[in-house]
């Protein structure tokens, strides 16, 4: 796989994560604190915004540890680095993967 191919996965993992994590609830209740006031507080305005959040911050913190490893291991490519954050992308989405098959 290329490294392009391999981001795209990571993003399609992510956004799956947002869909179907359990930490989408939350980011509904605290709505207030992080959606513009301009905004509706409309069912489907709120799940968008809460999936498109919790997506964002699943790819910003599955990015850390292969940024870190990047960073500290000098061995490290860059194809895998972004492998490195598919894995840690795929471990943060276990509960997500867990609430979409309990849906079934």
């Amino acid at each position: 796989m290329t490294r392009d191919q391999l981001l795209a996965f990571v993003l399609v993992v992510c956004i799956f994560n947002g869909i179907f994590s359990p930490w989408v609830l939350i980011a509904v209740i605290n709505a207030p604190a992080w959606m513009p006031g301009f905004l509706p507080y409309s069912p489907g305005v709120l799940f968008y915004g809460s999936s498109l959040l919790i997506s964002t911050m699943t790819l910003l913190v599955a990015g850390l540890p292969a940024a870190l490893a990047e960073r500290l291991l000098d061995e490290v490519t860059p194809t895998a680095a972004v492998w490195i954050w598919l894995a840690a992308a795929v471990v943060m989405s276990i509960p997500a993967l867990e609430a979409a098959i309990a849906l079934l």
